[in-house]
């Protein structure tokens, strides 16, 4: 094979070695050099000072590959036969152009699907590929899937990640950690259920499915809500606050128009019993009723316990409250009970048991026997009276109802009953009485008119 070899080096007064493998000479020369002569294909650059590395410019026997290396076998520049024109360009603005002859780019590969592969060789190792389809860029990992999808023909600023590290999508200007331009959705994909987070033309959406279009949010907040329509306490308590910034229980629902209320409203088609509110607690639940005008001794609260339901005003448990219904249906209050209508009680033959006649004399002479006293209750003005007997004497003489501090007004309206039955019957005694002496008497006046 021949070679003709023509080399410039700048530093002129310095020779230029050139030796052939091949053993046939050794040729220093000036600037330029041209050397022209049938060896083996192989130039060796021989540095002669110490320790130097000597690098080798050689075409394999067979004309399949150029390369350059070292004589030490290190070969960092290979070109195989059949490579295309411009397979690697480097023009005059120190530009790389792969497959292409003017690079516009520092950098340009020209190819069907331009790709590039990096790859650790180390311990841990791993890959990525950077490649082009069609009009998508794609960042792809060793497992083969795209770790990231972008389109060229997309908007301008796509990704723009500023220098504090703040990323805006379809933004350059980002104040914030993560800005969003356009509509500003974020879709969350995990294969079963598909969420989108979305602002729409109306306000932010949480939902599932193709967004605001299909009225699906889960959640909705309204561009036009006002401040702390909702907030989120933080510092551990998790209380959350509807138009307070400051929450002060779990939960706290604040306006100043007017307008607070909670609504629970179930529209089921079918008309039956549900529960809609429930409270549980490990002791007794309250509900508390104050009016804030007028200050705390307004407060009423609602208790629930294992046996009761009662009323209570400002302090006290179940059993001091002033209206407690029990379990049994028993209903206790405090104070006076005044009604429109009539006060009935169950009187029902059906709901009795253990029915036994009285004796309306012997009642007679327990009412005369029992004491009937005028007094006050503790809690009554000092202008109300009543009159009637203790519930003590009255469980004493008759041994009716269920304890000694208490009166059924039915028993006593009974007893009364009782009594005037006995008078009836003594009067009715009378009567036939009278009657007689009324004979008699007309017997004897009759006698003494003959």
């Amino acid at each position: 094979m021949n070679i003709r070899l023509t080399i410039r080096h700048m530093l002129a007064a310095s020779p230029l070695l050139l030796a052939y493998t091949g053993g046939i000479h050794a040729a220093e020369c000036g600037d330029p050099c041209t050397v022209t002569d049938a060896v083996t294909p192989e130039i060796q650059l021989l540095d002669s000072s110490a320790n130097a590395t000597h690098w080798e410019i050689e075409a394999t026997s067979d004309g399949s590959t150029f390369q350059i290396g070292t004589t030490a076998a290190v070969e960092p520049f290979k070109i195989e036969d059949g490579a295309a024109s411009n397979t690697l360009v480097i023009d005059e603005f120190e530009r790389i152009g792969v497959n292409t002859a003017a690079p516009a780019e520092d950098l340009q590969i020209n190819s069907a699907q331009p790709a590039i592969r990096l790859d650790d060789t180390t311990v841990d190792q791993g890959q990525a590929d950077l490649m082009m389809t069609g009009s998508t860029f794609i960042i792809e990992g060793d497992t083969g899937l795209d770790l990231l999808t972008l389109r060229t023909d997309g908007p301008a600023a796509g990704i723009h990640v500023d220098e504090e590290g703040n990323v805006g999508l379809g933004t350059i200007f980002s104040d914030w950690n993560l800005a969003l331009s356009g509509d500003g959705s974020i879709f969350m994909e995990n294969g079963n259920d598909d969420w989108l987070v979305t602002n729409g033309t109306t306000g932010l959406w949480f939902g599932n499915g193709v967004g605001p279009a299909a009225n699906n949010g889960k959640v909705k907040f309204n561009n036009q809500a006002p401040d702390n329509s909702l907030v989120v306490e933080g510092f551990g308590s998790g209380d959350i606050g509807m138009g307070t910034a400051a929450p002060t229980a779990s939960l706290e629902v604040t306006r100043t128009d007017g307008t607070a209320q909670i609504l629970v409203d179930e529209n089921n088609g079918t008309e039956g019993l549900r529960q809609l509110f429930r409270l549980e607690n490990n002791g007794d639940p309250s509900f508390v009723f104050q009016d804030t005008s007028t200050g705390a001794d307004t407060e009423f609260r609602l208790f629930g316990s294992s046996d009761s339901f009662a009323i209570n005003h400002i302090t006290g448990g179940v059993n001091g409250a002033e209206f407690r219904l029990d379990r049994a249906g028993n209903l206790f209050i405090t104070g006076t009970l005044t009604q429109s209508g009539a006060l009935t009680q169950v009187s029902d033959i059906a709901a009795k048991t253990a029915i036994v006649a009285v004796m309306p004399e012997d009642i007679l002479d327990r009412i005369q026997a029992l004491p009937i006293s005028s007094w006050q209750y503790k809690a009554d003005a000092p202008e109300v009276r009543h009159v009637g007997p203790m519930a003590q004497d009255f469980h004493a003489t008759f041994g009716l109802g269920a304890n000694d501090t208490t009166i059924a007004p039915a028993d006593m309206a009974s007893v009364a009953l009782a009594g005037i039955q006995a008078q009836q019957q003594e009067l009715e005694k009378k009567d036939e009485q009278i009657a007689a002496l009324q004979a008699r008497l007309s017997a004897i006046e009759a006698s003494l008119t003959k």
